[in-house]
């Protein structure tokens, strides 16, 4: 039985990719929480997936909705830079992860 071993500048960036991807949903999960304390019952954003809810209107509803009430709300700019840093951080991990195993 063979052990591989990965470098831990890989793992590294593949954690903190994953850290930083999973801070951006919980900082989407608190732009609901707001979004929905100032919207009706009626008209509040379901928390988990919906199949009456589509993700994509979801998101673009989410956006505007915290734009429309927190106009001067940093959540959505630090939720985008978490995403694309968590990809880039992810990505650059992959890549030093394929040139390994070569």
């Amino acid at each position: 039985m063979s052990v591989i071993t990965v470098p831990v500048g890989v793992v590294a960036l593949l954690a903190a990719g994953t850290t930083f991807i999973v801070t951006s949903n919980l900082i989407l999960y608190m732009m609901i929480g707001q979004v929905n304390r100032k919207l009706p019952e009626n008209q509040q954003i379901p928390y988990f997936f919906s199949f009456s809810y589509p993700y994509v209107n979801r998101m673009a509803t989410i956006k505007r909705e915290y734009k429309r009430f927190y106009p001067g709300g940093c959540l959505q700019m630090t939720r985008t830079v978490l995403n694309v840093l968590g990809f880039v951080l992810m990505a650059a991990g992959a890549w030093h992860l394929s040139h390994f195993w070569r």
